[in-house]
């Protein structure tokens, strides 16, 4: 996520469906548009197919198998987006599935035609070896895939992508609990994609749910929700736009905002927070010069977030524990994995998790038009996707102990967050 927050989103799609009404070119009349009706057989709907060829992937409603060790990961594309598995010892190709949005019928254009939207596979998510997944160009989608063989479970027109930038990707990450999956205002049964309830608030879920209750967040408020029913519990509100999605732990929840003042002005209003998970009410505020991006990560008692530097306090109370400068603004998530700290920045760092001493650095080419996205460990290794800043990508599996490159992906358009399992 950029500091675009509060202009997003739709970046793409928005520009590209204002250009085809000015050009007197827009999608026919009488069509749905993110109605969430569960209804993909008429009128739009996404057509997924094998990559690189014709061939339709099967529907099955087939009790999934478990997966062999995978990195999953979608791109964006103007004629399609791809959504694949990647074996996660070796980076080689398990399965590709090719996703398109079809039934748009345009109306007919007064003077030149724009090219069709960008189609985006946002992050996926797993839940008994199902993948769920934000996807879409004209309209959004959640949709249910196999994650062992890519097979296609079911779809539903959602608003999953959302009106701002709720995760990294720029695309909303669902979030699945009790066999109810949360995706933009929805909330779907997992099983089949039905529609359970919907809230009407101008925000979005964001990735979390803990103790019966689901999160959503616009740019300057915190909601919590009924994750059965979807009735409001409490809000909090903030002077300063969501930084990004709000991180619970069973008694507490985190999010940090966007400030543009020096961290080294002592009166400057908190810029990250911690609140009750039941009723809302302000555990404790501390101050790190703004989120710009980044999603807080809990773990042994110490909530760590990335800002200007990566932070670690105390969960309950508060307190810094440490700070540490990286070369670059953080914009990642930081993963845990035993006493050791994962982030991205100018590369991948990873740090002690409780001195938050440098154990190694890997720029990775890092240049200044690059960007790097959140790390995920598993396997001994670390995943994590670089941009170059012109539209590719390149995943990399790094060594945990040492950060050396043990494989890397070929060029992906525009990849998407990874999920490893």
């Amino acid at each position: 996520m950029r500091r675009s927050i509060a202009l997003h989103i739709f970046p793409y799609v928005t520009l590209i469906m204002l250009i085809f009404v000015l050009a007197g070119c827009a999608p026919a009349g009488g069509q749905a548009t993110g109605t969430g009706n569960n209804q993909p057989s008429q009128a739009r709907h996404i057509v997924v197919s094998y990559c690189g060829t014709d061939r339709p992937v099967p529907t099955t409603s087939l009790s999934p198998q478990s997966p062999q060790p995978a990195v999953y990961a979608g791109s964006n594309g103007v004629f399609g987006a791809n959504f694949s598995a990647f074996d996660a010892h070796t980076g080689a190709v398990l399965w590709c599935d090719h996703v398109e949005e079809a039934g748009v019928t345009l109306a007919k254009c007064v003077r030149s035609c724009p090219g069709p939207p960008l189609t985006f596979v946002g992050k996926p998510v797993i839940s008994k070896n199902v993948l769920y997944v934000c996807a879409g160009a004209y309209d959004s989608y959640t949709l249910a895939f196999n994650a062992s063989n890519g097979l296609a479970r079911w779809q539903t027109m959602t608003d999953c992508q959302g009106n701002l930038s709720p995760v990294e990707g720029d695309y909303e990450t669902p979030a699945v609990e009790n066999n109810i999956v949360y995706a933009g205002t929805y909330a779907l049964r997992a099983s089949d994609g039905s529609v359970l309830w919907r809230f009407h608030l101008k925000a979005i879920f964001g990735p979390t749910v803990v103790n019966g209750i689901v999160f959503a967040y616009s740019n300057y408020i915190v909601y919590a929700l009924n994750a059965t029913n979807g009735e409001p519990l409490w809000h909090f509100q903030t002077h300063e736009p969501l930084g990004d999605a709000p991180t619970a732990s069973s008694d507490t929840v985190y999010f940090g905002t966007i400030s543009n003042k020096s961290s080294s002005d002592s009166n400057v209003a908190c810029d990250f927070f911690a609140l009750n998970v039941l009723n809302g009410s302000q555990r404790w505020c501390s101050h790190t010069g703004g989120i710009d991006g980044s999603l807080a990560t809990i773990s042994q008692g110490s909530v760590y977030i990335g800002s200007d530097e990566l932070f670690a306090f105390d969960a309950s109370t508060g307190k810094l524990n440490w700070r540490y400068a990286v070369g670059t603004t953080i914009q990642s998530m930081p993963e845990i994995a035993g006493n050791v700290v994962y982030v991205s920045a100018d590369g991948t760092y990873a740090l002690n998790a409780t001195a938050g001493t440098l154990l190694w650095h890997n720029t990775l080419g890092a240049g200044e038009a690059t960007s790097f996205e959140s790390s995920v460990t598993a396997y001994g290794l670390v995943f994590v996707r670089k941009n170059d800043g012109k539209g590719d990508s390149i995943i990399y599996a790094l060594q945990a102990s040492n950060g050396k490159v043990e494989w890397q992906s070929q060029t992906i358009h525009q990849a998407s967050a990874l999920t490893v399992v």
